[in-house]
């Protein structure tokens, strides 16, 4: 993966809804690093630009309201 964006929408203009996230990335499924880790998005969109390798993502966000949400999560590769 050389790319990761994500599509917030309405969720990264408000701090009801996100105040902090973490992408983590895993090659086996059970042991997960961090790739990108940030605080409330104060933006529809953010564009992560770093290229690591894995066969699993996940996105976990916090919120003082409980209220989560993302619209979209597109993952760019390279070339093989």
């Amino acid at each position: 993966i050389k790319q990761v964006r994500i599509q917030w929408g309405d969720y990264g203009n408000s701090h009801n809804y996100i105040n902090k996230w973490i992408l983590e990335a895993s090659e086996d499924g059970q042991n997960w690093q961090i790739v990108v880790e940030g605080g409330f998005p104060s933006n529809t969109f953010t564009i992560i630009d770093k290229v690591f390798e894995a066969s699993a993502l996940r996105l976990r966000a916090q919120s003082e309201r409980d209220w989560i949400g993302v619209y979209e999560l597109e993952l760019v590769g390279r070339p093989l």
